[in-house]
């Protein structure tokens, strides 16, 4: 949220751009930062930005101050301070980028056991996970709590699933760094499905 940070670094993901146009870059920052950086953004650029909620009045500093240039010195400690305030929704924002391969495991295990139909507690563990992970039933999509196995979506994946039971391999939007536990669930999600396929 300094800009002697903010400049240099977006100019680096300007040139890691030029260099790996397959990349995509993501730079985070505050909603009125992330304007600023808008205007210079070359059009169809694989550099996404993303603004997390921030409102500087709420932490005893002058409207609209999100950045250094902003402040008065004596108040600059101050708004280092406030990103703490950020971490939740930094959190949050990284779990959704690599809920990848771990968010296909389960998908594909859901939906093939429909473990929710089997207990009447709100929270059940889908197989093939660690007992220590379980789900609420408020974080299934409509179509999951309603399916029963004989429903027109729980036969259209069976079919899937079978068909996946022959593939070589499921290409997954993921990195093996990042998500190595996603990974590796998927995989034995596959094999416990009877299936041959590699991540």
């Amino acid at each position: 949220m300094a800009q002697g940070h903010l400049i240099p670094l977006f100019h680096l993901a300007k040139l890691i751009e030029q260099r790996y146009p397959d990349y995509t870059i993501t730079i985070v920052n505050t909603p009125l930062n992330i304007q600023k950086l808008q205007s210079s953004l070359p059009p169809n650029s694989n550099i996404h930005l993303i603004d997390l909620p921030f409102s500087s009045s709420n932490h005893g500093l002058p409207p609209n101050s999100e950045n250094t240039c902003s402040l008065p010195a004596h108040q600059i400690p101050l708004l280092l301070v406030t990103t703490e305030s950020l971490e939740p929704h930094f959190n949050l924002l990284i779990s959704n980028m690599i809920n990848l391969a771990f968010g296909s495991a389960a998908f594909m295990s859901i939906w093939q056991h429909l473990p929710h139909t089997k207990t009447d507690a709100m929270e059940f563990n889908i197989p093939g996970f660690p007992s220590s992970f379980r789900l609420h039933r408020s974080q299934l999509s409509i179509n999951m709590r309603a399916a029963d196995g004989s429903d027109a979506l729980s036969i259209f994946f069976q079919r899937i699933f079978q068909v996946q039971k022959t593939s070589d391999a499921i290409l997954c939007n993921t990195v093996r760094e990042v998500e190595l536990f996603g990974l590796q669930l998927l995989q034995c999600t596959m094999l416990c499905c009877g299936g041959r396929a590699s991540c």
